[in-house]
C-alpha cells in the first residue's frame, strides 16, 4: 500500500507539472532526441551523488522516478525537485553534500553542476540512473573481451549479432567474455572512484547492476542501442518494417517471428518489436504478443515455438517514448496457440517478488516447461536458471550460478546450459542432479 500511495502521488505531482522542451537543453540545435554529451563521467554512469539519497529527498522510490523518466522529452527531475519545494540548485548542494565535506571548493563546484545537470536533462538522467550497460567502457575493450577492435564491434551489433556470437567468431568462450566484460567494468567504477566522481557506495551498486545484467546482454542479438546518424540531425532507420528471428514447428505448419517496426512514431505508441504468426497451410497470419492498439510502447521479442506448435514462449519488455527502446524490467511469457492471452512465467500475476530481469526462454516440445534465465535485484551479481510449470505454475531455481544459454528437452525433464568454467552441463529438473558433458 505505501509504494501504491507513492507511485499515486508522484502521477498526482506529474499532472500538475509543466510540460519540458521536446530534448535536452544542452543538446546543440537539432539533436536527435537520445543525443547525450559526450564525457566520461555520463557515458560509465558515474552519478555524482547517492541515489538512495535523492529517493529520500524526493520521497519517490525507483520505480517512480522510472515512471517520470519513461517520458524523457517531457519531464525531468526538475520537476519533482520543485513539487517537493526545492530548487534544482538548492537539491544539487543538498545531495552532494555529505561528499564534498572538506574537499575543495573546486570539487564541490564541479559535484553540483554534474548533480544540476542530472536534474535539468531529462534524456541524460534516464541514461544515468537506468541505462547501465549503454556505455563505453565494454565496447571500447572490445579487442580484450570479443577478439575484435571497436569499430567492427559496432557494425554486428548494429546488425544484431550478440556479443557471444562475436565473441566466439573471433575465438573468445562464454566464460572469457564474461569475466572479462566484469573486469572491464569493475575497472572503470574504480577509475570513477578514485577520480572523486562517484562515491564508493554508490560504485558498488552501480557495479552490482552491471554484473547482474552482463549474462543477458552477451546473449541478446537485438540491438538495443540507439540508432546510428547520419550528421548530428538524421536517424539512420529501416527504410520499411521487417522480420528477423523465425522459429518453425516439427510438421512445419506453424511459424513465428519478431516483427520490427521501422517507424519512430508508431514504434512509440505499439512497440518496437512484437511477435507475429502463421499457419502456413491456412495462408494466414496472426498477432501472438505485442501492443497492438494505442498507447505506452512495450516489446515483443526472442519468440521461440514449442515442438509441437502449441505455444511460444517469449521476452517482453516496456519501452522509453524517444525510439521506444526496451526500458527497465524484462518478462518471460508464454502464450498457448490459439489461446488469446499469454502466462507471465518470470514474473507469475499476484506473486510479489523481487525486481528481477528475465530473457533467454526455451520451451518444451509440448509446451508445459519453459527454461529461461534471470537475475533478481536481491541476489547480489548472480544470474540463475529456471523452469517454470505451466500446469502447475510452480517454477524452480537450478542453483550454481552464473549459469547461461538454458535448453530444455521436449519432454521438460533435463536442461543442458553453460557454466561461468566453460563446461557445458546436463541437470535433471526433478532432482537436480548434474552431470558434466563437455568431457572432451
Amino acid at each position: 500500500m505505501r509504494l501504491l500511495a507513492g507511485l499515486v502521488a508522484v502521477a498526482a505531482l506529474l499532472a500538475a507539472a509543466p510540460a519540458a522542451p521536446a530534448q535536452d537543453s544542452d543538446a546543440p540545435p537539432g539533436a536527435l532526441p537520445h543525443w547525450l554529451p559526450t564525457e566520461e563521467w555520463v557515458y560509465q554512469h558515474w552519478l555524482p551523488f547517492d541515489e538512495g539519497r535523492l529517493y529520500r529527498l524526493l520521497r519517490a522510490d525507483r520505480g517512480a522516478i522510472w515512471r517520470h523518466l519513461r517520458d524523457d522529452a517531457a519531464h525531468d527531475l526538475e520537476e519533482l525537485a520543485r513539487a517537493r519545494g526545492f530548487t534544482a540548485r538548492g537539491l544539487a548542494r543538498r545531495l552532494v553534500a555529505p561528499r564534498t565535506r572538506g574537499r575543495s571548493a573546486a570539487r564541490r563546484a564541479l559535484l553540483e553542476r554534474r548533480a544540476l545537470r542530472v536534474f535539468t536533462q531529462g534524456h541524460m538522467s534516464q541514461h544515468i540512473l537506468f541505462h547501465s550497460l549503454h556505455q563505453t567502457a565494454v565496447p571500447k575493450a572490445s579487442r580484450f573481451i570479443f577478439g575484435t577492435p571497436n569499430e567492427e564491434f559496432l557494425v554486428l551489433r548494429r546488425a544484431e549479432t550478440s556479443p557471444l556470437q562475436i565473441g566466439r567468431l573471433h575465438g573468445r568462450t562464454t566464460a572469457q567474455m564474461h569475466v572479462r566484460a566484469i573486469s572491464v567494468l569493475r575497472d572503470r567504477a574504480r577509475k570513477g572512484v578514485r577520480l572523486g566522481a562517484i562515491s564508493r557506495r554508490q560504485a558498488r551498486l552501480l557495479l552490482d547492476r552491471q554484473v547482474r545484467q552482463i549474462p543477458r546482454w552477451l546473449g541478446q542479438s537485438r540491438y538495443n542501442g540507439p540508432p546510428p546518424t547520419i550528421g548530428p540531425k538524421k536517424a539512420l532507420l529501416p527504410p520499411a518494417d521487417f522480420a528477423n528471428n523465425p522459429s518453425i514447428s516439427d510438421d512445419g505448419t506453424v511459424v513465428v517471428w519478431d516483427a520490427y517496426r521501422a517507424k519512430i512514431p508508431e514504434a512509440r505508441t505499439r512497440g518496437e518489436i512484437v511477435v507475429r504468426g502463421a499457419h502456413v497451410d491456412e495462408g494466414t497470419t496472426f498477432t501472438v504478443a505485442g501492443r497492438t492498439g494505442l498507447g505506452l510502447p512495450s516489446s515483443a521479442y526472442n519468440a521461440v515455438l514449442a515442438a509441437g506448435g502449441e505455444a511460444v514462449a517469449y521476452e517482453q519488455s516496456e519501452g522509453n517514448l524517444n525510439f521506444a527502446k526496451r526500458y527497465g524490467e524484462m518478462s518471460v511469457n508464454l502464450r498457448d496457440l490459439p489461446a488469446p492471452r499469454a502466462l507471465a512465467v518470470s514474473h507469475p500475476r499476484g506473486v510479489a517478488g523481487p525486481s528481477r530481469t528475465a530473457y533467454n526462454p526455451s520451451v518444451s516440445g509440448d509446451g508445459r516447461h519453459v527454461a529461461f534465465e534471470a537475475t533478481d535485484a536481491a541476489e547480489r551479481s548472480r544470474n540463475a536458471l529456471w523452469v517454470a510449470d505451466r500446469e502447475t505454475g510452480a517454477a524452480k531455481r537450478l542453483g550454481g550460478g552464473p549459469l547461461f544459454e538454458p535448453r530444455i528437452t521436449d519432454d521438460g525433464r533435463s536442461v543442458v546450459f553453460t557454466t561461468a568454467r566453460g563446461q557445458v552441463r546436463l541437470r535433471d529438473v526433478a532432482t537436480g542432479a548434474s552431470t558434466l558433458v563437455s568431457r572432451g
